[in-house]
C-alpha cells in the first residue's frame, strides 16, 4: 500500500540523515510523504539514500538543493533526485511550501536477470548517464508529460498501477532526454565527502574536530577544509553545527527534557551557546520554539 505519512516526529526522523532507513517494504519500496515546510519543519538538512526520489512541489516556493546545485522553485516543480545523490530543502525567506515525496528503490523496476531494459535504459537513467534536468518548473519542456504519472501515483493504492506509471514516467524521460552524459565531477567528489556525513551522523553528540573530520578522508586540516566548503557549499564547523541544531529541534518536538539536557545530549556543552545559536537559526529561543 502507498504509505502516506503525515507525522511530524516520523517525517523529521526520516529527513535527518536516515542513509539506512527502509522505505515501504522489502516486497513493495515504494513510499510517499507528504510535508510543509516550515509547519513541519524548516529545512531538510542534505542527505542521500540508495532509492530514487522525486519531489513534487504543489504550492507555494522554497529553495532546494541537489549535489551542490540550489534553486528557488515555484509550484507547481518537479525536482528528480537519483540514488546517492545529496540533496537538501529549506524555507525560502518567509514562504511556505507543501511538496510530496515519491521514494522507491530501484529493485522495483529492475528484472531479476539484468535484462535488454536494465542494461540500456533503466540503469543509465539511474546512473546519471541521461541528460536529463534535475529542476523542471512548468513552463519548461516535457513538464505535464512527466506531472501526469506522478500525480497519479500519489493518488492511488494499487502497487500495480504504480510500478506501471513509474515505467511510463521512465519512457518519457528517456524519450525527451535520449542524450548520453558523462557522470559529474561533482558526483565524485560527493562520494568522496560522504564518510564525512557518515561520521557525523554516528559521533554528532560527541566532541568533533576538523582534524576528526579531515582524517575520515585522509585529507590534511587545510585541504580538508577548503574541499569540504567547495563541496558542499558552506564550512565543515557551519555543517557540524547546522546538524546539531536540527537534533536538537526535533527533541524540543518529541521530548520532554529540559533545554540543558537537549543542548548536552546533542553536543552542545555551553547552553548559553546552544540557546543563542538555536535562536539564530530558528528565529526564537528553544523554549518559546517548544511553547509553539
Amino acid at each position: 500500500m502507498v504509505n502516506k505519512m503525515q507525522n511530524d516526529k516520523i517525517i523529521t526522523n526520516y529527513e535527518n540523515y536516515r542513509e539506512n532507513k527502509s522505505h515501504g517494504e522489502h516486497s513493495y519500496p515504494f513510499s510517499i510523504y507528504s510535508c510543509v515546510i516550515p509547519d513541519l519543519f524548516s529545512e531538510v538538512l542534505p542527505h542521500w539514500h540508495e532509492e530514487m526520489e522525486i519531489i513534487l512541489i504543489k504550492e507555494g516556493k522554497g529553495i532546494v538543493s541537489v549535489d551542490f546545485e540550489k534553486r528557488v522553485l515555484t509550484a507547481p516543480a518537479i525536482m528528480f533526485i537519483l540514488p546517492g545523490q545529496l540533496h537538501g530543502i529549506c524555507q525560502y525567506e518567509k514562504e511556505r511550501m507543501e511538496y510530496e515525496n515519491i521514494i522507491f528503490h530501484p529493485r522495483l523496476l529492475q528484472s531479476h536477470d539484468n535484462d535488454i531494459f536494465d542494461q540500456q535504459y533503466l540503469t543509465p537513467l539511474l546512473d546519471g548517464m541521461i541528460q536529463m534536468p534535475t529542476f523542471l518548473e512548468e513552463v519548461d519542456t516535457g513538464f505535464s508529460l512527466l506531472y501526469a504519472p506522478l500525480k497519479e501515483c500519489e493518488e492511488t493504492d494499487s502497487p500495480l498501477m504504480v510500478k506501471s506509471l513509474l515505467f511510463l514516467l521512465c519512457s518519457r524521460l528517456l524519450e525527451l532526454y535520449p542524450e548520453r552524459t558523462e557522470r559529474a565531477a561533482r558526483r565524485d567528489a560527493l562520494e568522496r565527502v560522504k564518510p564525512v556525513l557518515v561520521y557525523v551522523q554516528d559521533h554528532y553528540q560527541e566532541v568533533i574536530t576538523v582534524a576528526d573530520a579531515a582524517a575520515q578522508v585522509d585529507f590534511s586540516e587545510a585541504h580538508f577544509m577548503r574541499f569540504f566548503k567547495q563541496t558542499l557549499g558552506m564550512s565543515f564547523v557551519t555543517y557540524l553545527k547546522n546538524y546539531r541544531l536540527a537534533k536538537a529541534e526535533e527533541m524540543l518536538r518529541t521530548r520532554d527534557a529540559s533545554v540543558l539536557d537537549i543542548a548536552q545530549d546533542n553536543g552542545f556543552p555551553n547552553v548559553s551557546y546552544f540557546i543563542r545559536e538555536f535562536k539564530a537559526r530558528y528565529g526564537m529561543t528553544p523554549l518559546k520554539y517548544r511553547s509553539r
